[in-house]
Protein backbone atom coordinates (compact mmCIF):
# COMPACT_ATOMS: atom_id res chain seq x y z
CA UNK A 1 0.00 0.00 0.00
CA UNK A 2 0.91 3.56 -0.85
CA UNK A 3 -0.70 6.92 0.61
CA UNK A 4 -2.36 9.22 -2.17
CA UNK A 5 -2.43 12.87 -2.28
CA UNK A 6 -5.75 14.11 -1.13
CA UNK A 7 -7.51 15.62 1.92
CA UNK A 8 -6.61 13.92 5.19
CA UNK A 9 -8.78 10.68 5.60
CA UNK A 10 -7.89 9.50 2.16
CA UNK A 11 -7.48 6.23 1.72
CA UNK A 12 -3.93 4.18 0.51
CA UNK A 13 -4.31 2.78 -2.76
CA UNK A 14 -3.04 -0.73 -3.27
CA UNK A 15 -0.64 -1.03 -6.72
CA UNK A 16 1.30 -3.73 -8.32
CA UNK A 17 5.04 -2.18 -8.74
CA UNK A 18 5.95 -4.96 -10.86
CA UNK A 19 4.99 -8.14 -12.97
CA UNK A 20 4.28 -11.84 -10.29
CA UNK A 21 7.36 -13.72 -10.07
CA UNK A 22 8.81 -16.84 -8.57
CA UNK A 23 12.41 -18.16 -7.28
CA UNK A 24 13.57 -21.19 -6.97
CA UNK A 25 16.46 -21.90 -4.17
CA UNK A 26 18.69 -24.94 -4.84
CA UNK A 27 20.99 -26.34 -1.94
CA UNK A 28 23.70 -28.53 -1.81
CA UNK A 29 26.45 -29.85 0.38
CA UNK A 30 28.98 -31.94 -1.43
CA UNK A 31 32.01 -33.64 -0.30
CA UNK A 32 34.62 -35.62 -2.12
CA UNK A 33 37.59 -37.54 -1.35
CA UNK A 34 40.94 -36.95 -3.37
CA UNK A 35 39.72 -34.06 -5.04
CA UNK A 36 36.99 -30.72 -5.13
CA UNK A 37 33.14 -31.81 -5.67
CA UNK A 38 31.65 -30.38 -9.14
CA UNK A 39 29.13 -27.58 -8.13
CA UNK A 40 26.30 -26.86 -10.16
CA UNK A 41 27.68 -23.67 -12.68
CA UNK A 42 27.64 -20.24 -11.92
CA UNK A 43 24.82 -19.71 -14.82
CA UNK A 44 21.18 -19.47 -15.84
CA UNK A 45 19.86 -22.92 -15.95
CA UNK A 46 18.87 -25.18 -18.69
CA UNK A 47 15.28 -25.05 -18.25
CA UNK A 48 15.29 -20.73 -18.08
CA UNK A 49 15.94 -20.05 -14.65
CA UNK A 50 17.72 -16.89 -13.90
CA UNK A 51 21.01 -16.76 -11.51
CA UNK A 52 20.40 -14.50 -9.00
CA UNK A 53 21.99 -15.31 -6.18
CA UNK A 54 25.02 -17.10 -5.00
CA UNK A 55 26.45 -18.59 -1.70
CA UNK A 56 29.33 -20.66 -1.88
CA UNK A 57 31.40 -22.03 1.51
CA UNK A 58 34.97 -23.93 0.50
CA UNK A 59 36.99 -24.91 3.60
CA UNK A 60 39.97 -26.29 3.96
CA UNK A 61 40.25 -30.19 2.90
CA UNK A 62 40.42 -32.30 6.32
CA UNK A 63 42.68 -35.99 6.14
CA UNK A 64 40.30 -38.64 6.17
CA UNK A 65 41.06 -42.26 8.63
CA UNK A 66 42.95 -43.46 5.29
CA UNK A 67 45.47 -40.04 4.95
CA UNK A 68 43.31 -39.25 2.02
CA UNK A 69 42.17 -35.40 1.53
CA UNK A 70 38.43 -35.09 1.48
CA UNK A 71 37.17 -31.95 0.32
CA UNK A 72 33.74 -30.06 0.83
CA UNK A 73 31.92 -27.72 -0.94
CA UNK A 74 28.40 -25.93 0.45
CA UNK A 75 26.44 -23.36 -1.16
CA UNK A 76 23.16 -22.25 -2.29
CA UNK A 77 21.91 -20.37 -5.56
CA UNK A 78 18.47 -18.27 -5.84
CA UNK A 79 17.04 -18.33 -9.47
CA UNK A 80 13.93 -16.14 -10.93
CA UNK A 81 11.98 -18.20 -12.95
CA UNK A 82 10.77 -17.29 -16.34
CA UNK A 83 7.12 -16.03 -16.69
CA UNK A 84 6.14 -15.26 -13.02
CA UNK A 85 7.15 -19.35 -11.84
CA UNK A 86 5.53 -21.98 -12.28
CA UNK A 87 2.55 -23.88 -12.35
CA UNK A 88 1.00 -27.05 -11.25
CA UNK A 89 1.04 -28.12 -14.65
CA UNK A 90 4.40 -27.47 -15.33
CA UNK A 91 7.46 -29.37 -15.89
CA UNK A 92 9.94 -29.24 -12.83
CA UNK A 93 13.69 -29.54 -13.60
CA UNK A 94 14.95 -32.17 -10.90
CA UNK A 95 18.86 -32.24 -10.08
CA UNK A 96 21.65 -34.62 -11.87
CA UNK A 97 24.70 -35.96 -11.39
CA UNK A 98 27.22 -34.15 -13.51
CA UNK A 99 28.70 -37.64 -15.02
CA UNK A 100 26.93 -40.19 -17.07
CA UNK A 101 25.41 -42.68 -15.26
CA UNK A 102 23.36 -45.97 -15.95
CA UNK A 103 19.91 -43.75 -15.80
CA UNK A 104 21.54 -41.68 -18.85
CA UNK A 105 21.63 -44.69 -21.08
CA UNK A 106 17.96 -45.95 -20.43
CA UNK A 107 16.32 -42.10 -21.43
CA UNK A 108 16.69 -39.60 -24.05
CA UNK A 109 19.35 -37.43 -22.30
CA UNK A 110 22.76 -37.06 -23.47
CA UNK A 111 25.38 -38.28 -21.15
CA UNK A 112 27.76 -35.21 -19.81
CA UNK A 113 30.92 -36.69 -18.96
CA UNK A 114 32.76 -34.37 -16.04
CA UNK A 115 35.93 -32.32 -17.14
CA UNK A 116 39.11 -34.72 -17.20
CA UNK A 117 41.00 -31.76 -16.84
CA UNK A 118 39.42 -31.29 -13.18
CA UNK A 119 42.49 -34.67 -12.64
CA UNK A 120 44.67 -31.28 -12.54
CA UNK A 121 43.93 -30.46 -8.99
CA UNK A 122 43.71 -33.98 -7.86
CA UNK A 123 44.80 -33.63 -3.85
CA UNK A 124 46.54 -29.73 -4.64
CA UNK A 125 44.22 -27.48 -2.56
CA UNK A 126 47.46 -24.98 -1.70
CA UNK A 127 47.01 -22.71 -4.65
CA UNK A 128 45.16 -19.35 -4.20
CA UNK A 129 42.07 -20.49 -5.96
CA UNK A 130 41.17 -23.11 -8.76
CA UNK A 131 39.34 -21.78 -11.80
CA UNK A 132 35.64 -22.48 -11.95
CA UNK A 133 35.04 -23.67 -14.69
CA UNK A 134 37.19 -27.02 -13.77
CA UNK A 135 34.83 -27.20 -10.79
CA UNK A 136 31.67 -26.66 -12.23
CA UNK A 137 28.71 -28.73 -13.86
CA UNK A 138 25.86 -27.14 -16.07
CA UNK A 139 24.01 -30.85 -15.41
CA UNK A 140 23.52 -30.98 -11.92
CA UNK A 141 20.97 -28.07 -12.06
CA UNK A 142 18.22 -28.65 -14.60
Amino acid sequence: MIPVMGPAGTAPTIVRVHAAYGTREVGFDYIKQGSPPLIPSLTDTNSGDILLRTELTIPAPIIDQQNNLVYQTVGGYTFVQPLGGRTQNSVFPIDAHPFATKIDTLGEMEPYLSDPTLRKVDGQWSQQGIDTSILTANKIIG
